[in-house]
């Protein structure tokens, strides 16, 4: 028999949607709580039609091929809105170098369970430096107190107060703060930082 144009019309609306829905699910990010027992949740006519589709359907969704950018559960929220996570307070990570200096992770894989990014504010003292890095990620720093300097293999930067630097992969940098004010930046790496990637000399 053959479809009729409105019967069509609500068919391929019915399936647009189910792509966006599976789509969410894939775009996901991390940080919420893992859903019941593995299963999607959702409200509305989209999420009961997906899951209407049957286990298989599901499971092909959290099977997609391709790079995960987040290592930890990702939720599902099919035929809703977004939920924005709030991070009350970040957590006090080791830092490395001389005098020692505070490292207060925002969002990254100790206080969000973060791959992706993580974000980081740091406070370094008068006379502050670590040893030379080679990290496996890029790190975007903006200063907002004092000067931060970097040492490459050809030359010396130094950031001040409201001003940034980007640092890419695979690139050899020294930082240091030996300014009597110290500084403080905020620091940004993409994926998030990890002292396994990070490949400090010494």
């Amino acid at each position: 028999m053959r479809e009729s144009g409105k019967a069509r019309r609500a068919r391929n609306e019915e399936e647009t949607s189910l792509d966006l829905a599976v789509g969410d699910v894939r775009r996901r990010p991390a940080g919420f709580p893992p859903f019941a027992n593995g299963v999607a949740c959702g409200r509305g006519p989209v999420a009961s039609r997906l899951l209407d589709r049957g286990p298989a359907l599901v499971s092909s969704v959290f099977r997609a091929p391709g790079p995960r950018t987040h290592a930890t559960h990702s939720p599902v929220v099919l035929g809703g809105s977004l939920m924005p996570r709030h991070l009350t307070a970040p957590t006090r990570v080791e830092a490395a170098g001389r005098p020692p200096k505070l490292i207060d992770e925002f969002v990254g894989r100790v206080n969000s369970g973060t791959a992706g990014v993580s974000i980081a504010r740091m406070r370094s003292p008068a006379g502050w430096s670590e040893p030379a890095q080679r990290p496996e990620f890029d790190e975007y720093t903006v200063v907002l107190a004092g000067e931060l300097v970097v040492e490459h293999d050809t030359g010396r930067l130094v950031v001040r107060a409201g001003e940034a630097v980007i640092v890419a992969a695979g690139e050899r940098v020294r930082y240091a703060t030996p300014g009597e004010d110290g500084a403080e930046y905020i620091a940004v790496c993409v994926p998030a930082f990890s002292p396994a990637t990070v490949h400090r000399e010494g």
